[in-house]
């Protein structure tokens, strides 16, 4: 394992969400931990993130990824056959559409961690969390916009014991933001 973690400060957190930043989401309620993994120095960063969700074993896992139009089919019928609860969120834009899942198990997280990889490092947003579905979408003015009008985003509203993850752009680390202490999970 090559891995290096940065503890990220909570005043580099924007109440708006950043599109191209940190975070290009919006999040509600408290942040005390925010931890970036790097992944760059990783030969196997998908076997490497399902193994510590396996280790850390805080199922059910809650999942807000945004898939690309031409893998929507294939992802639905994995998701039939493993017995995976989704919902999809209608599209904002053209090529791909959002996915709210349930992951009840470490062989369905490992079966799907692959779709939610590369759609995470293909710059879609790809976020999930432990045991409470944390997700919504709303709109919401962003940080650094050209324009002064709010956009459709998707909301994570941490509680007192969230914990939610985010595959960074171009799949170079994947960041924890916390109210638990990470360290003991």
């Amino acid at each position: 394992m090559k891995i290096e973690l940065e503890i990220i400060p909570n005043d580099s957190i924007s109440d708006a969400p950043d599109e191209g930043g940190y975070f290009p989401f919006a999040i509600d309620g408290p942040k005390k931990y925010i931890v970036e993994c790097s992944l760059i120095r990783e030969a196997n960063p998908e076997k490497l993130t399902t193994q510590w969700m396996q280790q850390i074993n805080q199922f059910p896992i809650f999942v807000m990824a945004e898939i690309y139009n031409d893998q929507r089919k294939e992802l639905e019928q994995d998701c039939e056959s493993l017995q995976v609860h989704y919902e999809t969120i209608p599209p904002e834009k053209k090529n791909d559409c959002f996915y709210k899942m349930k992951i009840e198990n470490h062989e369905q997280f490992n079966a799907l961690f692959p779709y939610f990889y590369g759609n995470g490092s293909s710059n879609n947003l790809v976020l999930w969390s432990f045991k409470h579905d944390v997700f919504s979408n709303g709109k919401r003015k962003f940080a650094n916009s050209r324009f002064d009008r709010e956009k459709q985003t998707v909301i994570v509203n941490m509680k007192s014991t969230s914990c939610v993850f985010w595959i960074s752009y171009d799949g170079y680390s994947i960041v924890a933001i916390s109210n638990t202490n990470i360290i003991t999970l």
